[in-house]
């Protein structure tokens, strides 16, 4: 097999079912995209990689140009937006996928306004699209009689979430941004995610707290992925956008100050973006006790398994 690169003209509006994509769908093989640029939208083009064979043939309309892997590397070391995910992967890139497993994510992760249950945690979601609802997760207020309290916005946790409702915590007060006047609107703050092994089954969950640091009083609000499927989470810098707001005095406890972290709308567009994680192995798959490509074995999910009494997947 060939891998071949391609920057594209991205085609779709981005909403809904019609998605951001490059016009490769008429033709054959698997391949993955990275978008240029990840934020603001509109994207202006993506890099793919393409599975190439004898059969495929690119048309102009299609493809704005096509690079071998050393015009590619050169590409990368000139290009910050890139560098960082793909200079040290030519072979098999980081990147957003389409149609193609063996792509790792490199994903933006939204807060939302529903929930959903995931290895027995009902929180709201932390998915790769937003619902459009809008609204608030998380509220506080503090007594205040000066008016000029701090409001302290953060994670107060970073926890994977295992399948028996088990937890390991990664991270914790991380990203802080303030706020010690009415305002409102974006705030961003970085956190370094560390190397964590994980289990197919496995979930992120990541806690959003308001906070009054001159009496520690506060709220937390939770979310969690799906079960990515993820044999790790990658060491990434993840950019926390949050929308925070605070108002002096509360229109309900006039001598209060409130603080709120709004989500799930694309004027309330708190999310996490470079959400990196590689692709767990698709696991042992065949025929045991006369039940074919069996979701488990003994309790244990078939992703997470290599081979049975020595037998590899068929």
């Amino acid at each position: 097999m060939k891998v071949r690169w391609l920057k594209c003209a991205v085609i779709g509006t981005g909403k809904g079912e019609d998605s951001w994509r490059p016009n490769l769908d008429k033709y054959p093989g698997s391949w993955s995209a990275v978008y240029y640029p990840n934020y603001p939208k509109p994207y202006q083009y993506c890099l793919v990689r393409f599975e190439d064979s004898k059969d495929t043939a690119f048309s102009p309309e299609d493809v704005t140009e096509l690079k071998t892997s050393e015009e590619f590397s050169d590409f990368t070391r000139n290009n910050p937006h890139f560098k960082h995910r793909w200079f040290d992967q030519l072979a098999d890139p980081a990147g957003i996928s389409k149609n193609n497993s063996d792509a790792d994510p490199v994903e933006t992760r939204y807060f939302r306004a529903d929930t959903h249950t995931v290895n027995t945690k009902t929180y709201n979601k932390l998915l790769t699209t937003q619902s459009g609802a809008g609204g608030y997760g998380v509220q506080s207020t503090e007594n205040d009689v000066e008016s000029s309290i701090r409001v302290d916005y953060d994670i107060a946790s970073i926890y994977i979430v295992h399948l028996d409702g088990s937890s390991t915590l990664i991270g914790y007060n991380a990203a802080l941004t303030y706020l010690t006047s009415n305002s409102e609107g974006i705030q961003s703050a970085t956190w370094v995610c560390p190397s964590t092994a994980m289990l197919a089954t496995d979930a992120v969950q990541v806690s959003l707290r308001v906070k009054f640091p001159s009496t520690g009083y506060g709220g937390i609000w939770y979310y969690i992925t799906e079960q990515l499927g993820a044999s790790n989470l990658d060491a990434a810098t993840w950019t926390l956008y949050r929308y925070s707001y605070r108002l002096y005095p509360d229109p309900y406890w006039s001598l209060y100050t409130m603080g709120r972290i709004y989500h799930d709308s694309v004027t309330y567009n708190t999310r996490i973006t470079n959400f990196t994680w590689t692709a767990a192995a698709s696991g042992w798959s065949g025929t045991i006790a006369g039940v074919t490509n069996p979701a488990a074995i003994a309790g244990v999910p078939v992703a997470n398994i290599a081979s049975v009494k020595g037998v590899a997947s068929a």
